[in-house]
C-alpha cells in the first residue's frame, strides 16, 4: 500500500507540473494582451496626428467688396493736359508721353482661390501698345507679367506665377495697365508694382494685396479612403467664426487599427462651386498587424498538447498501478491465498 501511495504522490507532481504550464500558457496570454493594449495606445497618437494635419488644411473663403477709390485727380490732369496741348499745338512727342501711374490707395483684399483684378491706369490716357507693362514684386527677381515689343514674355516671368496672369490688351489704348491674376494661394500676398516706361520716360505705383484665408458660408465636409468609400461618418468638425463672418474649419477623423491608411478630404464651398482638398497617408508603423486567428491558433495547439500530456501521464500512471497489482495478486498466490480482491 505505501507504494501505492508513492505512486499517487508521482501523479499529482505531474498534475502540478500540468498546472504549472497552463500558468506559463496564461502568462503569454497576459503578454498578448499586453501588446494589444499598446496598440490602441498608438492608435490614440494617430487621431492626434490626423487633428493636427486637418488644422494645417484651414483655408477660408470668403465674399468681401472690393472698395476702390475714385481717383478725382485723373479728371484734373485731363484737363490740365488738354489746355497745355491747345496752348501748344507744336509739342512734340516726347512732350506727349509725359505720364504717371494711379493704383488705387487702399488695399485689395481676395480670397484664396479667387481672381483678382490688380487696377492700374497711366494719365493722361495714352497707347500703351509700344510700351513696357511690367509688374513685378519685391520678393521675386523675375516679374509677375511682363509685356514689351508688343507682347507678352512668359519666358522670363516668375514660374508661381505662369498661366494665372492676364494683361487687358484691348484696353492698351486707353492707357489701362490693369492685371488679372488668377486662382489666389495665400503666397500671393504683398506689394505688386505697376511700371511703365516709353524709354523717354517712366513711372510706377504699388498696390497692396491682402489674401483672406477663410470660407465663407459654411462649406460641405467629405471624408473618403484609400478605397474611395465615404467615411465622412468617422469625422468630426467643428466650426469657428471670426469677427468678419469667415468660418475657420477643423476636421479630424477617427482611425481604427483595421482602416486603411490612405485619407482625403474635400470641403466644398457650393456658392462659388469650388472645391479644395488635401490627401495624406499614414505610415504602416501605426497599423501594426495583429493577426487574431493566428493568436488562437497558437491557444489550441497549447491545449491540444496539454491533453496529449495528460492523457500520456494517465496511461503510465494505470500501467504502474496495473503492475503494482499484478505483484500484489502472485504475493497472496504464493502465500497461499486463492481469492484474493484489491480495489486501488
Amino acid at each position: 500500500m505505501e507504494e501505492t501511495w508513492g505512486v499517487m504522490e508521482e501523479t499529482w507532481g505531474v498534475m502540478e507540473e500540468t498546472w504549472g504550464v497552463m500558468e506559463e500558457t496564461w502568462g503569454v496570454m497576459e503578454e498578448t494582451w499586453g501588446v494589444m493594449e499598446e496598440t490602441w495606445g498608438v492608435m490614440e497618437e494617430t487621431g492626434e496626428v490626423m487633428e493636427e494635419t486637418c488644422g494645417v488644411m484651414e483655408e477660408r473663403w470668403g465674399v468681401m467688396e472690393e472698395r476702390w477709390g475714385v481717383m478725382e485727380e485723373t479728371g484734373e490732369v485731363m484737363e490740365e493736359t488738354g489746355e497745355v496741348m491747345e496752348e501748344t499745338p507744336g509739342a512734340t512727342d516726347s512732350a506727349r508721353e509725359i505720364f504717371d501711374v494711379f493704383v488705387p490707395g487702399d488695399p485689395i483684399t481676395v480670397s484664396v482661390g479667387e481672381d483678382v483684378v490688380l487696377e492700374c491706369q497711366v494719365v493722361p490716357d495714352i497707347s500703351l501698345n509700344t510700351l513696357e507693362v511690367r509688374w513685378f514684386t519685391s520678393d521675386s527677381a523675375s516679374p509677375v507679367h511682363l509685356y514689351t515689343g508688343g507682347q507678352d514674355r512668359p519666358d522670363v516671368q516668375d514660374k508661381d506665377y505662369q498661366g494665372r496672369t492676364e494683361l487687358f490688351k484691348d484696353e492698351f489704348p486707353r492707357g489701362n495697365a490693369s492685371l488679372k491674376l488668377k486662382k489666389i494661394k495665400v503666397s500671393d500676398e504683398g506689394n505688386y508694382t505697376c511700371y511703365i516706361d516709353s524709354k523717354t520716360h517712366h513711372d510706377q505705383a504699388v498696390i497692396d494685396l491682402k489674401v483672406e484665408d477663410g470660407w465663407y458660408p459654411e462649406p460641405l465636409i467629405h471624408w473618403e479612403n484609400g478605397k474611395g468609400e465615404d467615411v465622412t461618418a468617422q469625422s468630426e468638425t467643428e466650426l469657428i467664426k471670426d469677427s468678419t463672418g469667415l468660418i475657420t474649419v477643423q476636421s479630424r477623423i477617427n482611425v481604427t487599427s483595421d482602416s486603411v491608411n490612405k485619407f482625403s478630404c474635400f470641403m466644398e464651398n457650393q456658392f462659388f462651386s469650388k472645391i479644395q482638398e488635401a490627401h495624406l497617408q499614414i505610415s504602416d508603423e501605426f497599423f501594426p498587424k495583429i493577426n487574431v486567428v493566428d493568436i488562437w491558433l497558437v491557444i489550441f495547439w497549447v491545449f491540444v498538447v496539454l491533453v496529449i500530456m495528460a492523457i500520456a501521464v494517465d496511461v503510465m500512471i494505470h500501467r504502474k498501478e496495473d503492475k503494482k497489482i499484478k505483484e500484489l495478486e502472485w504475493f497472496f498466490t504464493l502465500e497461499g491465498y486463492d481469492k484474493v480482491e484489491l480495489n486501488c
